[in-house]
């Protein structure tokens, strides 16, 4: 890769944690009046789509180190939005499913973050939405071979 080319992918770096760092303020700040924080979020939402995981499973699925899932998920059984019960594939581990009222918390999550997708995708056509989701797809695998 030549300098300039490096030094424009840089600058796409630092873009990302820009966007990255707005898309989390934008969250916790409309999250924050349900007394949510933005793990505990996203770990609701990641329940909302395939609901009855392992905490392995939803650490892979939203990229937290373990200690993070570990209180998150605390946070979420004190408050009454998730339960979990024996996993029984594996007696060690326990299975996590959204109550009644995580399942409501989590649609609301998701509201937010479709309210999040149209103020950033304002004035994108259809196809250049899909470039983007392409170019980042693969800037997602490119960085999982980096790991």
């Amino acid at each position: 890769m030549n300098e300039m080319l490096i030094f424009k992918s840089m600058k796409a770096g630092h873009t990302m944690m820009n966007f990255s760092k707005r898309f989390k303020a934008f969250m916790k700040s409309q999250i924050s009046e349900n007394d949510l924080s933005f793990a505990e979020g996203v770990t609701i939402v990641s329940l909302l789509e395939t609901d009855g995981l392992s905490a392995e499973m939803l650490l892979r699925k939203v990229s937290y180190d373990k200690s993070v899932m570990t209180r998150t998920l605390q946070s979420l059984e004190e408050k009454n939005l998730v339960m979990r019960e024996r996993n029984p594939g594996d007696g060690r581990s326990w299975i996590f499913t959204l109550s009644e009222e995580g399942t409501s918390q989590a649609k609301f999550v998701m509201e937010v973050m479709k309210k999040w997708s149209q103020i950033v995708c304002n004035g994108m056509s259809e196809s250049e939405i899909e470039n983007l989701n392409a170019i980042l797809e693969q800037l997602v695998e490119n960085a999982s071979k980096g790991e």
